[in-house]
C-alpha cells in the first residue's frame, strides 16, 4: 500500500455549491481548497432529449491528513446528501509527495500490498486536444463508465505548441475525469486508445490515479 499520512480529497458538485463545501470542510479542519471549472456529463436519455445533459460543475481539491478522510466522506455526505442521486460525488486518492502547505515536507514510501484500500474504483484522467473531450466521454461510456466532468485546461507539451509571429501558442486543452470501476478500468483504456492511438504525438494522455473512499455513486 501507499504509506503516506496525506490525500487528495476530490468533490465534484454544481456550480456555486464548491465554496460551501470548503466552509463545511474546514469547520471539519481542512485548512483549504482549490475550485476549478468544468462540466458535467449525464447518460440521461431524457436530459439528451432535452439537451440538459450537459450541467456547469465545480470540482473543489482539499490536501488533507489520511486520518481525517473517513470523517469527511461520511460528514460531507450527511451535510449535502450525497447518498442520493445527482447530489454531488467525492473520493480521495493517497499523495506520493507533498510540499508547499502548512505541512512539511513529506515523501511516500511504495509497499508492495495495495489490497488495503477499500474502494472499488479508480480516478481515470484523458488530456485531449479541446473539443475531443465529449467523444472521451462516448469512448468511455461504450466500455463500460458512468459519466464524467470535462475541465478545461491549457497545454504546452513539446509536439502541441506553435508559433505565429515568433509567439507561442498554448493550445486549449480539456481534461476528462472520471471515477470508473476498477474491473472496468482496463476495457475503457483499450477503447479509448483503440479510437483515438494515445501512442501518437500529440493524441492525448490517459492516467490512473487510486481512489481510497469514494462517497456520492448512487446507481
Amino acid at each position: 500500500m501507499l504509506n503516506c499520512n496525506c490525500s487528495i480529497f476530490t468533490v465534484i458538485v454544481d456550480h456555486g455549491k464548491a465554496s460551501k463545501v470548503l466552509k463545511e470542510a474546514k469547520n471539519l479542519g481542512v485548512r483549504g481548497g482549490t475550485i476549478l471549472y468544468g462540466i458535467g456529463t449525464n447518460p440521461s436519455p431524457l436530459l439528451h432529449l432535452l439537451e440538459l445533459y450537459e450541467m456547469k460543475k465545480e470540482i473543489l481539491l482539499m490536501i488533507v491528513d489520511s486520518s481525517m478522510e473517513d470523517r469527511l466522506h461520511q460528514e460531507l455526505t450527511r451535510i449535502f446528501h450525497f447518498d442520493k442521486r445527482n447530489r454531488g460525488v467525492c473520493f480521495s486518492s493517497p499523495l506520493s509527495a507533498i510540499k508547499g502547505t502548512h505541512m512539511k515536507t513529506k515523501v511516500c514510501e511504495v509497499e508492495e500490498n495495495t489490497d488495503s484500500m477499500n474502494s472499488n474504483y479508480e480516478a481515470m484522467f484523458v488530456i485531449v486536444e479541446r473539443g475531443y473531450g465529449e467523444e472521451i466521454v462516448e469512448f468511455a461510456s461504450s466500455a463500460g463508465a458512468k459519466g464524467a466532468t470535462i475541465i478545461p485546461a491549457r497545454g504546452s507539451g513539446v509536439h502541441e505548441n506553435e508559433t505565429l509571429f515568433h509567439l507561442t501558442i498554448e493550445p486549449e486543452k480539456e481534461i476528462v475525469m472520471m471515477l470508473v470501476k476498477k474491473e472496468e478500468s482496463e476495457a475503457i483504456t483499450k477503447k479509448i486508445d483503440e479510437e483515438i492511438n494515445l501512442d501518437a504525438p500529440g493524441a492525448g494522455i490517459l492516467f490512473v490515479i487510486p481512489v481510497n473512499q469514494a462517497s456520492g455513486l448512487v446507481k
